[in-house]
């Protein structure tokens, strides 16, 4: 059994957990520690319906369950969420509303990369585009005499660990904002193609901005665009 089969079956156990659900009963959300709002008004209810007025429920196909707590690996990975086997699991310490909206629609944007890699990825445009942007990036960071990492880190979609310290660390996500501005809807959407789509997901699907992506990414914005379209 997986690590995060060992932890889905442990929680359902557990008698202790509050239940909830998006999407009516489809999808269920366990709250295994106390969720604590920053702003003291936010509730889950809210962050449910934030969720489902943003996304149309065809795209939350491939996630069966959210599990809300204070999880090892959010420590271990230095993250809020993670999405895995068809599991979302969300830190229980958040801002606001929004901001719990955003973790999870974020993760809901990886698992819409499994059940859609095809129409995404298939024809190689996105990563191009993505890739494109990497490499004016190097020559930016180059040109204003950056700490540097070999070119071949610029030229991987895929993650790696040592270029996410790069960038989250060696640059900073605030000089790479500035470094990468027009390049990217967000810093940490240089850190691979996956993170790259999930981004643009958020912006089009949770934050409406459809004209700063079009701008930044219009090929990522018409795959976006191409999927709402598929209901």
């Amino acid at each position: 059994m997986s690590k995060s089969d060992y932890i889905r079956e442990s929680l359902k156990r557990s008698k202790s957990l509050n239940h909830y659900s998006l999407f009516g009963s489809e999808i269920p959300i366990y709250v295994k520690d106390e969720l604590i709002f920053i702003d003291d008004k936010s509730t889950l209810e809210d962050v449910i319906e934030i969720v489902e007025n943003s996304l149309p429920s065809f795209l939350v196909s491939n996630v069966d369950v959210i599990y809300v707590g204070d999880f090892s690996h959010f420590q271990e990975r230095d993250t809020n969420a993670a999405y895995e086997n068809g599991a979302i699991y969300v830190i229980n310490v958040q801002d606001s509303a929004m901001d719990m909206a955003d973790d999870i629609v974020h993760e809901i944007a990886h698992a819409v990369e499994e059940r859609f890699y095809d129409e995404i990825y298939g024809d190689g445009r996105v990563e191009n585009e993505f890739l494109g942007k990497r490499e004016k990036l190097y020559q930016i960071l180059k040109a204003y005499e950056e700490p540097m990492i070999d070119l071949a880190y610029f030229q991987n979609p895929d993650y790696n660990d040592k270029f996410d310290e790069y960038l989250y660390i060696q640059i900073g996500y605030p000089a790479l904002n500035a470094f990468g501005n027009g390049l990217f809807y967000s810093p940490y959407a240089a850190t691979s193609i996956r993170e790259y789509f999930a981004r643009g997901f958020e912006a089009f699907f949770l934050h409406k901005d459809l004209k700063t992506l079009a701008n930044i990414s219009p090929i990522l914005y018409n795959r976006l665009e191409n999927l709402a379209d598929m209901e």
